[in-house]
């Protein structure tokens, strides 16, 4: 799977840069069918989430070299308690993890990531690919 969320517009399902596309594409299938060694195989995807007191620490399989694109802050994570409505929130990248908060949520219940109908994304790991959206409520 490759996330295009990055490169596409939004009032278009037709993205007008292809060529970026078709480069993940084929960097995708070099490595999962041909066994070519690639930067990566696809953007950050959530592997293991930790609930503490005030945050949420966010580990990611492919998620070596984290970062930004823009080199600002994380965009597009919103952070919820067990029966509160989803808040934007805080995310700081530490190491390779993503740390959410929000200073008035104490025991985080929920995390969701660039989940809305178009979000602005810039969480990418070292090969410049970008973090797929998730949630961890599995609600809707």
């Amino acid at each position: 799977m490759i996330t295009t969320l990055d490169i596409g517009e939004n009032d278009d399902i037709h993205p007008r840069n292809k060529q970026a596309i078709g480069y993940r594409l084929a960097q995708n299938a070099l490595g999962m069918v041909y066994d070519q060694k690639v930067a990566a195989l696809t953007g950050p995807l959530p592997d293991h989430f930790e609930y503490g007191f005030k945050k949420v620490v966010i580990s990611f399989k492919h998620g070596e070299g984290l970062k930004t694109s823009d080199g600002k802050k994380p965009k597009n994570f919103f952070i919820a308690a067990k029966d509160g409505p989803y808040v934007p929130a805080e995310a700081v990248i530490f190491e390779d993890k993503i740390i959410v908060s929000h200073p008035d949520i104490w025991w985080p219940a929920g995390v969701r990531y660039a989940w809305d109908e178009a979000p602005e994304v810039n969480l990418v790991n070292g090969a410049d690919l970008p973090a797929s959206p998730f949630r961890t409520d599995g609600g809707n």
